[in-house]
């Protein structure tokens, strides 16, 4: 983990490494880790935490409205550019 992912978790008060399989108990922290996964473009894990976060809180806007992007991303990164 480089520098500016440190800095970014410690805003986020996430001790420790957040590529880590330990999930975060709340929801506002797991999300934040799902941006910073797919702001890194590490789709399939900002995916994983997105999901995670919509099985605590099924009404979370915002982690449906990433997930969406996300399969868009997945979606024109499938279809050749022409």
């Amino acid at each position: 983990m480089n520098r500016h992912r440190r800095r970014a978790t410690a805003k986020l008060g996430i001790r420790g490494n957040p590529d880590n399989e330990a999930i975060p108990p709340d929801v506002p922290t797991l999300f934040g880790v799902a941006v910073m996964h797919h702001q890194a473009g590490q789709l399939s894990k900002a995916e994983a935490c997105y999901r995670q976060v919509l099985k605590a809180d099924p009404n979370h806007a915002d982690a449906v409205h990433l997930l969406g992007v996300i399969a868009l991303q997945w979606g024109a990164m499938m279809w050749p550019s022409t």
